[in-house]
């Protein structure tokens, strides 16, 4: 039971690092196409699935999961 919480810990903490991830890039991009003049034939786009198909983005969830499997896991160990 105790790897089972730990496992949830860590998918809790890989889903809210990917939503902060896709958060800062939203708020990036409202940065960029503000800061820039407004002209019709330009844009800004953003994929977020291939962001995580990349490796900075993969090891940043992957570097999420195993904290959140860590604590959750410590603090059970420790009881």
């Amino acid at each position: 039971m105790i790897y089972f919480k730990s496992f949830l810990a860590g998918l809790a903490a890989t889903i809210v690092a990917e939503l902060l991830i896709l958060a800062a890039g939203i708020a990036a991009l409202v940065i960029m196409a503000s800061s820039q003049p407004n002209n019709s034939e330009t844009g800004i786009g953003w994929d977020p699935v291939s962001f995580a198909r990349t490796a900075p983005g993969w090891t940043i969830l992957v570097f999420a999961f195993i904290i959140g499997f860590w604590w959750q896991y410590r603090r059970h160990v420790v009881r």
